[in-house]
Parts: structure tokens; C-alpha cells; sequence
């Protein structure tokens, strides 16, 4: 029995990017979907509470995430929901545009060559522990609520999975860029220092656990107690 598929969209207001998503979306061959998209008039701020926002009304057991400003490939679903047999969340790459400005296509050779260009460009099929929610699919009961904060809750939330995320290039969706200089700036800093604050609390919880274990040592063999 095919799945009832939730596909959830974030964006602050209806314009020309999600228009052109939902119209990708609509044009998909298999019926038993939902397209959710979420405004700030339903739920104002962070992409991260809208997709909780949606998540707590979807009725399908499998949720499709796809930013506004992407689109979809035409067997982006077919491929998402063959895969997702095997695993409890899989995604793909956001390839630009080919239609898209110079400024987005130089700001993708930047893409390309900074952390993780499996992102934007098709690489090989892999386990990855995080993918952006441009393009994630993720069975229901393997889905957390995400962190309302912008950027670092694609990193927890992608670490809440248990069994690991599928990525195969076949999954694949358009995906615009923000232009060169201070809109590019602007989208790494934000990177920046959100993966900065979740690799920091990780940091910490190793080092703290290390040193827990440590203590924990001395005692043992000083006590030599046996168990």
C-alpha cells in the first residue's frame, strides 16, 4: 500500500519561488499527498516552527521537506519513497537552476567548494548524519519536532535519526541560490554560528563525559575493588 506522503513548505508570504514549488509538486504522479505550505500568517518566525507547525496537522506517515525556493525533480518522489524501504530517512541534492542569474551561479561554485558539496551537486549514494531540510524525507516515526532557532536544528534534528540518512542524486530537487557578496555573507554567517553553538555543546558534553569517565577510573583502581 503506497504511503500518504506530507510534503510541508515553509516561506514567509505566497511570491513566484513558491508558486513555482507547488506547481512542481502538483504535477507529481501519485496521488496520496498533501502539500502543506506554511506562511507567517499561519505561524510567524523561524522556517523550523513551521515545519513543527505542519508536522502536528499532517496526516501522512511519510513528511517531505522542500524549501520555497526549490522545485522538484519529475521523480523526485518516486525515488524518495523507493529508497525510504530500506532506510528511516533519505534526500538528495539541490542543484541550481539552469535558468538561474550570474550572481546565483557564481555564490554555487562557492557552494561547491566549501563543507559537504554532496549538497549541491550529485555525488554518489551515501549515509550521511545531517542534510539540510531543502530536500529531506523522513518517515513519521522517525521524525522529531525541530529546535525553533534558524540553521543548527537541521543539525540536531538530522542527529535524532536513528539508522542514518540516505542520500542517492537520484533525489534530486532545483534549488536557488542566495546572490554573491552580502546575501551570500549573511547566509554563512548564520551557518556559522549556529553550527558553531551545536558543535560547542558537543564539545562540551564530550568533555564532560571524559572527564566523568576519568574520575570515575582513578577511583576504580585506586579501590581495586573487584565487581
Amino acid at each position: 500500500m503506497a504511503p500518504l506522503v506530507s510534503i510541508i513548505v515553509p516561506c514567509k508570504k505566497i511570491d513566484a519561488y513558491i508558486e513555482r514549488c507547488v506547481a512542481s509538486l502538483e504535477e507529481i504522479d501519485y496521488q496520496d499527498k498533501e502539500i502543506i505550505v506554511v506562511t507567517d500568517e499561519l505561524c510567524p518566525g523561524f522556517p523550523a516552527g513551521k515545519r513543527n507547525w505542519a508536522m502536528q496537522r499532517a496526516k501522512g506517515n511519510v513528511f517531505c521537506f522542500v524549501d520555497g525556493d526549490a522545485f522538484v525533480s519529475k521523480d523526485w518522489l518516486k525515488n524518495a519513497l523507493y529508497w525510504l524501504q530500506c532506510y528511516p530517512a533519505v534526500c538528495g541534492p539541490g542543484v541550481l537552476p539552469p535558468d538561474a542569474p550570474l550572481s546565483e551561479h557564481i555564490a554555487d561554485q562557492v557552494h561547491k567548494m566549501v563543507f559537504c558539496p554532496y549538497r549541491v551537486t550529485p555525488k554518489s549514494p551515501r549515509i550521511v548524519s545531517w542534510f539540510p531540510t531543502f530536500n529531506l524525507i523522513v518517515k513519521k516515526e522517525s521524525a522529531t519536532l525541530f529546535d525553533s532557532y534558524l540553521t543548527g536544528e537541521d543539525d540536531k534534528f538530522g542527529v535524532s535519526i536513528k539508522g542514518g540518512i540516505f542520500y542517492h542524486p537520484d533525489i534530486l530537487v532545483y534549488h536557488n541560490r542566495r546572490g554573491i557578496f552580502r546575501p551570500l555573507w549573511k547566509q554563512f554567517a548564520t551557518w556559522g554560528r549556529h553550527k558553531g553553538a551545536f558543535v560547542g555543546m558537543a564539545f562540551v558534553a564530550w568533555v564532560t563525559t571524559i572527564v566523568v569517565y576519568a574520575v570515575n577510573w582513578v577511583k576504580g583502581f585506586v579501590r581495586r575493588k573487584p565487581f
